[in-house]
């Protein structure tokens, strides 16, 4: 994980310790959650579960109960441990594991025919740093993504290292058609592409766009095109602008654009890159070109 001050986590509690997050299937993959490996721990065993969300406070989980489990958590006073799992984002085969203790203060039938429970655990103490970092760093992205929604990063070498992505090339969709694009630059609602041909005709229509990661995941975005620019001197290719479908925006592409801009420290309002090289930009024009032939061909 990302190193980060014992300032940073104070801030992070007092600020957000109350907001629950809750765990959709975006938000695990996002945070890295094993959810395999997530269990309630009482005297005498333990069962798997699910958190379905949770603060740095309190979390509700979903849990299979029997009698006979029941009557030994109600014997502790409703005393258990929550194990949460992630992944290491910065070593994937490590695993961050850790208990927090907890009591159950509150238990509805979920599923009656299965026995699934829905509890509330309050915790006993602050959470681990780790809990309070993951969170934190989600809850943050996503109240900079609303602030900073329009500012502008210009993708260049240092900007792709920074976010993450695994080069300016895209792949996208457009009507089922698809299409070689370079990214010029991104926000956290939209992003500017460069592709083949003139593209006055494609305003208004719906895409589909994959970014390839350094670690080998994939981004999907989804959204419409909603402007056209001409390329000064070239007549072979343009850029158009997509604005995405805000509620597709993956949590991991939040979250990269939010650590770009604490890497750089920057203010709002500054556009964040310099202009890429021209040199740079005409050569991978030149590539997508051939490689749109092919496909064409």
């Amino acid at each position: 994980m990302a190193v980060v001050t014992s300032q940073q986590l104070n801030n992070y509690y007092a600020e957000y310790a109350e907001q629950d997050v809750t765990f959709t299937k975006d938000v695990i993959i996002s945070l890295g959650l094993i959810t395999k490996q997530v269990y309630i721990k009482f005297s005498g065993g333990q069962q798997a579960c699910i958190i379905y969300s949770t603060s740095m406070k309190s979390a509700k989980i979903l849990i299979n109960l029997d009698p006979a489990t029941m009557g030994i958590i109600k014997d502790q006073n409703n005393q258990v441990s929550v194990r949460f799992c992630f992944r290491n984002a910065d070593r994937p085969s490590d695993h961050i594991s850790f208990f927090i203790q907890s009591k159950i203060t509150s238990m509805s039938l979920y599923k009656k025919e299965s026995g699934l429970y829905l509890i509330t655990c309050e915790y006993s103490q602050r959470p681990p740093d780790d809990l309070i970092h993951i969170l934190g760093t989600m809850l943050e992205a996503s109240i900079v993504a609303k602030k900073r929604r329009e500012e502008r990063v210009i993708l260049t070498p240092d900007t792709l290292r920074k976010l993450g992505f695994a080069s300016k090339n895209a792949a996208l969709v457009i009507d089922n058609v698809p299409r070689n694009a370079i990214i010029r630059d991104i926000s956290f609602c939209g992003m500017k592409v460069i592709i083949l041909g003139n593209a006055k005709f494609l305003i208004g229509k719906t895409f589909n766009m994959g970014i390839n990661m350094k670690d080998g995941k994939l981004l999907t975005l989804r959204g419409k095109i909603v402007r056209f620019e001409a390329v000064e001197g070239r007549k072979d290719i343009c850029a158009i602008a997509l604005e995405y479908e805000e509620k597709a925006i993956p949590m991991q592409y939040t979250l990269a654009l939010n650590s770009y801009f604490h890497s750089v420290k920057s203010k709002p309002g500054k556009q964040e890159s310099a202009q890429p090289d021209e040199s740079s930009s005409k050569s991978q024009v030149a590539s997508a070109q051939k490689g749109e032939a092919s496909t064409r061909a």
